[in-house]
């Protein structure tokens, strides 16, 4: 590629470049951070006391209650409903 022929040849750029009047002063290494206080040990078990071991199927009372309810409700609707049925099949024979 042709150069400009006012043009000097300029020399090897160098490594460092010079500092100028307005270049920085060299700064001193930053200190190391300060190592942080040790963290307060904790306790190996919980401040709370162990909750005791609950059976695999506790008791459950009122459930069953409820159970039981549910099914003579089923029973009463069934029976209900047969005698419902009864009825208009006997008040249809002349």
């Amino acid at each position: 590629m042709p150069t400009h022929p006012s043009a000097k040849p300029s020399a090897k750029p160098s490594a460092k470049p010079s500092a100028g009047p307005c270049a920085r002063p060299a700064q001193p290494a930053r200190p190391a951070q300060p190592a942080r206080p040790a963290q307060p040990a904790r306790p190996a078990q919980p401040a709370q006391p162990a909750r005791p071991a609950q059976p695999a199927q506790p008791a459950r009372p009122v459930e069953r209650a409820v159970i039981a309810g549910l099914l003579l409700a089923v029973l009463a609707t069934l029976a209900w409903l047969g005698g419902m049925i009864w009825t208009v099949a006997v008040w249809q024979q002349p």
